[in-house]
């Protein structure tokens, strides 16, 4: 099984695991404003694996900083990315339903490095994205989170956060 083949297994195993929570436990979860902090995965142009959290400034106001890293083979080299950053959002609250959507902007660094057969160099940079997700609370402990960043190109991601 190739590389890809395990990431789409992955993904697809991950996403029907939160289609499975999402459905079974409705919307049991507080209304609480509450921080989170856990694993996510970035889908789009390579896969990416990282941390994402929320720390609420306000009521409808949150920083929301996460860590990606991911790697990418390539014909006769590697492609290795990291992705820092941190967004304020506008968390749009639906009374009794679990779901919190978001709003917002944040400012981002990458770094990606190359390395081949016969060459090898790095790139950085900063940028500003605009961050568009949703968090569902499946229970007062535990957060579901899927988000759109059009940082880098775009890309969604999928994670679980614990609540506290």
């Amino acid at each position: 099984m190739s590389y890809k083949s395990y990431i789409s297994a992955a993904t697809a195993s991950l996403m029907t695991a939160v289609l499975v929570a999402i459905s079974a436990t409705g919307a049991m979860a507080g209304e609480e404003n509450k921080s989170y902090v856990g694993p996510t995965i970035g889908l789009g142009g390579g896969t990416v694996f990282g941390v994402v959290s929320k720390f609420p400034i306000s009521e409808n106001i949150s920083a929301r900083p996460f860590v990606q890293f991911g790697s990418q083979s390539f014909t006769g080299g590697t492609a290795t990315l990291a992705l820092y950053g941190a967004s304020a959002t506008y968390d749009f609250k639906i009374p009794k339903s679990g779901f919190t959507p978001y709003a917002g902007i944040g400012i981002l660094a990458a770094t990606v490095s190359v390395t081949g057969s016969g060459f090898s160099g790095a790139a950085s940079g900063t940028g500003v994205y605009f961050d568009l997700g949703t968090d569902y609370a499946i229970s007062d402990s535990i957060v579901l989170n899927a988000s759109y960043r059009s940082n880098v190109g775009g890309y969604f991601s999928v994670g679980a956060g614990y609540q506290f």
